[in-house]
């Protein structure tokens, strides 16, 4: 099989930078996946990696590994972002300014002025999404890397970034803290 799909590529890349690119060429050649996979197979090998990246790695680690993985960069929904807290005149306001007019259907919750959650009404990864089996919460720590990347942009600072909930391990939705 040829492993070309887009998820699998940020995976080797992801730990060719945190282990090294012998340990990123062996789980590529364990877990191929192709870009013609369906949604059941990109589900289950969500499930695998996430599973083999737990049982061979840390937890920092795999964090690490996972929270690169993220498909963007945030760029766009930087900009957006920024424009807000320019017009705001604390993170509250931000946080109010965001949630009425942003129509992603992503919204903020605010915490203090150094922290806020970052919530999705839904699963939004490409990759297992449109499935019904859940994903390992391990496979949902990319969102905290999109969260720490996009928020780095709002902020023009260091952003902590942690998964709280995600709808594909059960939750309600997707939260994330983001703390800088």
């Amino acid at each position: 099989m040829k492993n070309d799909n887009a998820h699998a590529l940020r995976l080797h890349a992801a730990i060719a930078h945190v282990v090294n690119t012998e340990a990123a060429d062996a789980v590529a050649a364990r877990f191929p996946l192709g870009k013609s996979a369906n949604v059941g197979r990109k589900a289950a090998w969500a499930s695998d990696v996430c599973h083999y990246l737990e049982e061979a790695y840390d937890g920092d680690t795999v964090r690490e590994i996972r929270q690169i993985c993220c498909c963007s960069d945030g760029a766009s929904a930087a900009k957006r972002m920024r424009a807000c807290l320019k017009k705001a005149g604390n993170i509250r306001e931000f946080v109010d300014l965001h949630n009425r007019t942003d129509k992603t259907g992503v919204w903020l919750e605010y915490v203090d002025e150094k922290q806020l959650i970052l919530c999705y009404p839904e699963c939004f990864c490409s990759c297992v999404k449109r499935s019904s089996a859940p994903a390992p919460k391990s496979w949902c720590l990319c969102s905290a890397g999109y969260a720490k990347r996009l928020f780095e942009q709002v902020f023009d600072s260091d952003v902590r970034a942690e998964l709280l909930q995600s709808v594909k391990t059960g939750g309600a939705q997707c939260r994330i803290r983001v703390t800088w």
